[in-house]
């Protein structure tokens, strides 16, 4: 029984060619194993007796030297030197003194992240060092790392490992013979076909500028300023009499939310009257002109800004657009002197995490005006499945096809439970 995982893609012969130069077996054992220049690799892939002598040749031209065939023949296999990672695992270690040059043990370090929210506790071992696992976490999660005695002092040097990959090789493939991808008359009706398209689904065709940049001097408050902000210099804010900017945030009027475990880094303008529409909506938050959506109120102090500009609902959807239809929060830090010292006991850390699952469109035809539109479907790619379990060889997709009249070429590869890898096209007319 024949089972395993494929990958299904489906494109318009005549706006789209499909790629004739790599597939996946040429990826997994030509351009991933073999250095150099490989043109063409996927012809040497194809069964046939040329190919199958050109691979022979190909392979010695490159000096193939990866396994060691007499200790594989003598049952002598090599093991891989790093073991495999099933989480993501924070490591580092902290140093104290007067020079922050001794081991630190037995120091509290504690990892957390806001979106989504995770807290977690450490102790450093006798030589300093830490190791903190069971992260799942997306790609661009944000850690912040403290460390801190068992007295709460400060003073130590929080130095966190950095993670390591061996250097990408894109693989070079070139193809002399393909001169043009596409011929001029099919490359005109590409383009037509694409901006009716583009006119279709958006509207009248904008043509986008180059950027124009203006230079100014800042005059001590946000670059996205307004009239009608109100703005609260250090001097407002010293009056509140607190250094907890939590608690200095509610005497303006902004909500602080707090989830499991401390505060979730959405603020709120107005909240406690009412007078959003978007309740649920947190305000833009924005920290010496950088957009940051993972406020953290432990991170600031008081002391440490010179103003903090508030501006409502129209005002600030004038300045941000649609992200800030419940408000923005302009926040501006002290500079020079008057900085807040940097915490040596503090860290921001964001490690390579997973990538989200991508959705590809497909159109759904649900409802009457769905089924009875007058738009017609120009889509170049029809269909892609990056994921299709099969079992006795077979499976099955569903799709739409597009309007046109046209041939399709379907793309299927993927590899079979015991590992082995396939490629093949097919095509499709339709009427």
């Amino acid at each position: 029984m024949l089972t395993g995982n494929a990958s299904v893609s489906i494109i318009d012969n005549k706006d789209v060619k499909v790629d004739s130069t790599q597939n996946i077996l040429s990826s997994l054992f030509l351009t991933s194993e073999l250095k150099g220049t490989i043109e063409e690799p996927s012809y040497y892939m194809q069964e046939n007796h040329r190919s199958e002598s050109l691979l022979d040749l190909l392979m010695l031209t490159h000096g193939w030297r990866r396994y060691n065939m007499k200790n594989i023949l003598r049952g002598e296999i090599a093991k891989p030197s790093i073991g495999m990672e099933y989480t993501n695992i924070l490591t580092g270690n902290v140093k104290s003194g007067i020079l922050l040059n001794r081991k630190a043990n037995n120091i509290d370090i504690t990892v957390l992240t806001l979106n989504p929210y995770s807290f977690k506790t450490v102790e450093t071992d006798e030589n300093g060092y830490f190791a903190i696992g069971g992260y799942d976490l997306p790609d661009s999660t944000i850690y912040s790392i403290n460390a801190v005695t068992k007295q709460g002092g400060e003073r130590l040097e929080l130095i966190i490992n950095q993670d390591n990959f061996v250097k990408y090789r894109k693989p070079l493939t070139h193809n002399y013979k393909w001169k043009q991808p596409i011929v001029s008359e099919d490359l005109d009706n590409y383009f037509s076909k694409a901006n009716l398209k583009y006119t279709y689904e958006n509207g009248q065709r904008i043509i986008h500028l180059k950027d124009v940049e203006v230079f100014g001097k800042k005059k001590g408050k946000s670059l996205m300023t307004s009239a009608y902000s109100k703005i609260y210099t250090s001097k407002d804010l010293s009056e509140t009499k607190t250094s907890d900017i939590g608690v200095m945030l509610r005497h303006l009027g902004i909500f602080v939310e707090y989830g499991e475990g401390g505060p979730t880094g959405n603020l709120y303008i107005n909240r406690g009257a009412n007078r959003s529409p978007y309740p649920h909506i947190p305000a833009l938050i924005i920290v010496d002109n950088v957009e940051n959506p993972y406020f953290m109120t432990s991170g600031f102090l008081v002391e440490d800004i010179d103003n903090i500009e508030v501006a409502e609902m129209t005002t600030a959807s004038a300045l941000f657009g649609p992200r800030a239809s419940n408000g923005a929060i302009m926040i501006t830090t002290k500079k020079g002197d008057s900085a807040p010292k940097y915490k040596p006991n503090q860290s921001q850390f964001i490690p390579l995490g997973y990538q989200n699952e991508m959705k590809f469109y497909s159109p759904k035809y649900t409802t009457i005006q769905d089924i009875e539109s007058t738009i017609p479907d120009l889509r170049t790619t029809i269909h892609w499945e990056p994921n299709i379990e099969f079992k006795d060889g077979e499976a099955e997709i569903q799709f739409y096809t597009s309007d046109a009249t046209t041939e399709y070429s379907i793309v299927v590869e993927g590899i079979t439970d015991n590992g082995i890898p396939f490629y093949k096209v097919d095509k499709i007319s339709v009427e």
